[in-house]
């Protein structure tokens, strides 16, 4: 009984780690953070509620995931080179 506990155990601890990793791919990461943290009021509201990051689980899966990127330069780099292609993008959109 112990190993079927401890094999489900381990079962559910990694799943629940290999889905936080792939919550959200790096153009989804640049569009979310271009809204929720660079831009207005208005346009993070409406992030957070387009990816639903007023879930707890999402939003942790969010954070987790930007700090998994800041910790390699080279991929922080490239992710803010995203952002702001992604920025430029949606201002040009905005302002016709």
């Amino acid at each position: 009984m112990k190993r079927i506990f401890l094999i489900f155990l381990f079962a559910v601890i990694f799943t629940g780690c290999s889905d936080k990793k792939n919550a959200f791919s790096e153009e989804t990461l640049a569009q979310i953070y271009a809204s929720v943290e660079l831009s207005t009021a208005e346009d993070a509201v409406l992030a957070v509620k387009k990816y639903g990051l007023d879930d707890e689980s999402k939003r942790d899966a969010y954070y987790d995931a930007l700090m998994q990127l800041s910790t390699d330069r080279k991929k922080w780099e490239a992710f803010l080179s995203k952002v702001e292609q992604y920025k430029s993008a949606s201002s040009s959109k905005n302002n016709p």
